[in-house]
């Protein structure tokens, strides 16, 4: 599965209105690629919550909805799911705030508050929150106004200025100083309070970035809500990409060159394998086109290096001959098929 294959089923992931409960608890483990980390409490003096993009929203008080439900008043830890994808890179999957223990038995889809819903559509609120500079973030009501404030002022004190940029860039730094096995360097999370204020806010990275994602009460076998949760990425889409990759090559070495025209989609013609160049990760696999002859194969600037797994995934009968020792050579047929090359 191509990433951009796994990008589009997450699309689909994301845009449902039903989250499916054993999805979240193989996300909230730590084993293999898979960790999750308590990034910071958010403090709910009336137990009413906002939830929204704190850089492109939030900050100007738009499309940051808050629930139509409130919690109990209190302190609470917010948790991030994170996988580690060979394919994906480090990936938060899923932001949720905790407000029991105990483990939620199913998930009820998130009504905005009248007057805070992103959107109206003709048939009611639009559910859910947009996110368009990568990040998203819980935070009380009595934070998300006082937020609001802070910004507002700080762009009266910085004229030109960008709060990305001239201070929030400052913070996801430092939070990924503190903890840089759970986020990409530069920073993909933080908690942070409100200046002058103790409303704190804990915002992180968005899944894979900008869009629409939707929010869900966890409903414990009590009947109690036990979290609310934002979900990101569906990490079994990842691990299932993960898994399609690493059965076309597994090695430290995960290269090859191939020449422009299979870069670019053009038919292969033949494969061959050389010994590795020692001046980058070489599977010393070369890929020549079809239709090319001395004179093209004697211009370097029409080979490129480029990554096994993108040629050999649209190459499904290529996958198992890369084992193939140094000087293993096919020719490539019409179907896609491989023959030995026996020098004949």
């Amino acid at each position: 599965m191509k990433i951009q294959e796994a990008f589009e089923q997450n699309l689909k992931f994301i845009s449902s209105s039903a989250l499916d409960a054993g999805v979240m608890e193989r996300q909230f483990v730590n084993s293999g690629r898979h960790a999750f980390i308590t990034a910071g409490t958010v403090n709910l003096p009336s137990g009413k919550i906002r939830v929204g993009d704190p850089l492109a929203y939030m900050s100007s008080g738009r499309f940051s909805p808050r629930p139509d439900r409130d919690v109990a008043p209190g302190e609470y830890p917010v948790e991030l799911s994170v996988v580690k994808s060979v394919v994906a890179g480090l990936r938060i999957c899923t932001a949720r705030i905790k407000f029991k223990p105990t483990k939620a038995e199913k998930y009820e889809l998130v009504r905005p508050a009248d007057g805070t819903e992103a959107a109206k559509l003709a048939d009611g609120a639009m559910t859910g929150f947009p996110v368009d500079a990568g990040m998203m973030a819980f935070i009380s009501e009595e934070g998300f106004e006082d937020y609001v404030s802070f910004i507002d002022k700080w762009h009266k004190d910085n004229p030109g200025g960008n709060h990305y940029d001239d201070y929030f860039q400052a913070v996801l730094a430092e939070s990924y100083e503190q903890n840089p096995e759970y986020q990409r360097e530069g920073g993909d999370f933080a908690a942070w309070t409100v200046p002058g204020t103790e409303n704190r806010m804990v915002m992180a990275a968005s899944g894979f970035g900008d869009g629409f994602y939707q929010c869900y009460w966890g409903i414990d076998n009590s009947g109690e809500i036990c979290e609310l949760a934002a979900p990101m990425i569906n990490a079994d889409i990842l691990d299932k990409a993960d898994e399609d990759y690493l059965k076309i090559w597994d090695e430290p070495e995960y290269l090859c060159i191939a020449t422009e025209h299979v870069i670019n989609g053009e038919p292969i013609g033949y494969i061959c394998r050389e010994e590795p160049s020692e001046k980058f990760p070489d599977t010393g696999w070369r890929i020549y086109g079809r239709d090319e002859n001395d004179s093209y194969w004697n211009d370097p600037s029409n080979f490129k290096i480029t990554d096994i797994h993108g040629i050999a995934e649209d190459y499904p009968d290529m996958a198992p001959l890369l084992k193939s020792p140094v000087g293993a050579a096919y020719f490539c047929v019409d179907d896609g098929k491989f023959i030995p090359d026996k020098g004949e």
